[in-house]
């Protein structure tokens, strides 16, 4: 009988192993606030395992069209915050951000809709 919920046991384990996800990505984040007619703020900031990949990072905002629009550009403060103050296209536009790689440090991309 012990061996037979120790076997259910470490069954269990796999399978929650296997479905669970990873532990930590690197990703970025995006708000983006209408300020007036034509202009939005844009904020977020870059997550990584490493704090060397998160600051000084710049953050490029376009409008996902063809070809994409740039809005603008920004660099990631000590903390991988950014912040931009810039155009903003109509409600409902999609913006793509994406954060350039940099050394080791991989390129990340978030889109997202504007409110």
């Amino acid at each position: 009988m012990k061996l037979r919920a120790a076997l259910l046991a470490i069954a269990v384990l796999a399978v929650s192993l296997m479905t669970a996800p990873p532990a930590f990505a690197d990703r970025v984040s995006v708000k983006i606030t209408i300020l007036g007619p034509n202009m939005g703020q844009y904020t977020g900031r870059v997550k990584a395992s490493s704090d060397k990949c998160e600051r000084k990072r710049t953050v490029q905002v376009f409008q996902v069209s063809d070809p994409p629009v740039p809005i603008g550009q920004a660099v990631t403060g000590n903390q991988g915050r950014y912040l931009l103050v810039e155009f903003a296209p109509p409600k409902g536009t999609q913006i793509t951000v994406t954060v350039l790689q940099k050394h080791k440090c991989k390129s990340l991309e978030k889109v997202a809709t504007v409110p």
